[in-house]
């Protein structure tokens, strides 16, 4: 039967938002984080001219109704650290850039992605401070998912798989990879041995290598590095070239096994089509498809950029008005447009959207984050800041050539701020004068972790 996933993901979708608020807050969250896992919009959703339902529940409702749920009030706005004021400054911006756009709805679906970020900030934050989240939490988070992915790809037709058939829950399988690598660094850093973590851990980079994103698959790469570094930095007063090497290459070991098993078993696999690209001399961009249609996206933003005036650069054309790349590029692009997921690269869309004014205020919120890390894993050697450091370069490569920001509530989204926020709460929890997340004022009664 034809689109029996999205039926499935529908069924699934309103199971879970009913649990999420009839439980108790600290299961509700981790119904939430599983309600991130599905994509509502289905093939041949219309961003341009409507709004889904479901998506209004998942995005703006659920996010609220959890804040009201933890009892979140918050603070004075000089109390707030210099991230939230940077994050809040560029929500702010992209609001009023909403004037002179050109896509009025999606504009206001871009501020809707926006507050989602925030509110999904604050309610996860709290939970990891709360003890709500734990490495048990994140086990049977990844199960589930790879059980959704089994279930939606091998179980039913494979709907969100695309023409490539690719391996992935009900949703795209970027952002699926992407909620898996970030699980997996939580998990490395978390420090766990247990035999059953290792085989999570196992199990969620044979599930990154079956859904065949390129970007998550180099940044698995890189976060076996980074961990192994900052494992021997933090346990040795000197570094040793000699023992990095030996653990990175052990950590690397079974992920070239499993990659020579898919290519042998899986020839068509997107992860062997960039090995091939690299090893044949006479490649080119056009022999990796999507890369090429994504560079062609960038020049033509670029050839935009450098006929604007000064005013425009400063300001940018509006939110959600990289719609306008897609139509310049192709007449026919209106059909199924989205506005919000055509730049595929967050730098140039600020840029081309807010301007110099928004291309700032993002690099700032990114460079706080990344400085709060750094000192926290020289302060106090954290592991929550060794796992954000280990996925920073996935979420460097992200933002440039994904649409992360109109993701918050999608699996990418929910990864990545789970990482930041597992960050973010043990700063709070170990110098509660520093603290660097949005500030909020809680009744005594949350002090507690609920059971």
């Amino acid at each position: 039967m034809t689109y029996q996933a999205p039926l499935i993901a529908s069924a699934l979708f309103w199971i879970l938002v009913a649990s999420a608020l009839i439980l108790r807050p600290r299961w509700a969250i981790v119904c939430a984080l599983l309600i991130l896992q599905i994509d509502m919009s289905g093939p041949g959703f219309d961003s341009v001219s409507s709004v889904g339902f479901e998506n209004v529940i998942k995005i703006i409702l659920l996010p609220a109704i959890l804040l009201w749920r933890i009892g979140w009030k918050p603070a004075p706005f000089s109390q707030w650290p210099r991230m939230a004021k940077l994050w809040m400054a560029l929500v702010a911006y992209a609001l009023i850039a909403t004037a002179w756009s050109h896509y009025p709805l999606s504009a206001l679906k871009m501020i809707g992605y926006l507050f989602c970020s925030t509110m999904l900030f604050i309610v996860f934050r709290f939970a990891w401070s709360s003890g709500w989240i734990t490495p048990r939490t994140l086990l049977a988070l990844a199960w589930c998912a790879i059980a959704m992915a089994i279930v939606q790809t091998y179980l039913l037709d494979n709907t969100f798989g695309t023409i490539d058939e690719r391996f992935t829950e009900f949703s795209d399988a970027q952002g699926f990879a992407a909620f898996l690598l970030c699980v997996l660094a939580l998990l490395l850093c978390a420090g766990s041995s247990g035999i059953f973590t290792r085989i999570t851990e196992l199990a969620i980079m044979v599930s990154i290598l079956l859904t065949g994103s390129r970007y998550v698959f180099s940044s698995m790469i890189a976060l076996f590095i980074v961990a192994s570094f900052l494992k021997i930095v933090s346990r040795r007063k000197s570094f040793n070239l000699r023992v990095f090497a030996t653990r990175v290459l052990t950590g690397a070991l079974p992920v070239l096994l499993l990659l020579g098993a898919i290519t042998w078993y899986f020839p068509s696999n997107r992860i062997q089509e960039l090995f091939s690209f690299a090893s044949a001399s006479d490649a080119t961009l056009e022999d990796i498809g999507t890369l090429a249609w994504r560079m062609r996206i960038y020049q033509e933003t670029y050839d935009q950029l450098m006929s604007r005036g000064p005013l425009r650069l400063l300001l940018g054309s509006g939110t959600s008005s990289g719609g306008d790349i897609k139509l310049t590029m192709s007449s026919d692009a209106d059909e199924g447009l989205d506005p919000n997921r055509t730049m595929h690269d967050e730098f140039l869309r600020c840029l081309y959207e807010w301007g110099a004014i928004g291309l700032f205020l993002f690099v700032a919120v990114l460079l706080q984050a990344t400085r709060i890390s750094l000192r926290a894993l020289k302060v106090r050697r954290s592991w929550q800041a060794a796992a954000f450091l280990g996925i920073l370069p996935a979420i460097l490569f992200s933002l440039t050539v994904e649409n992360v920001l109109a993701n918050s509530a999608g699996p990418a989204g929910a990864g990545y701020m789970l990482v930041l926020t597992s960050l973010i709460s043990s700063v709070s929890l170990n110098a509660p004068r520093v603290n660097a997340a949005i500030p909020c004022q809680m009744p005594s009664v949350y002090l507690q972790p609920s059971r």
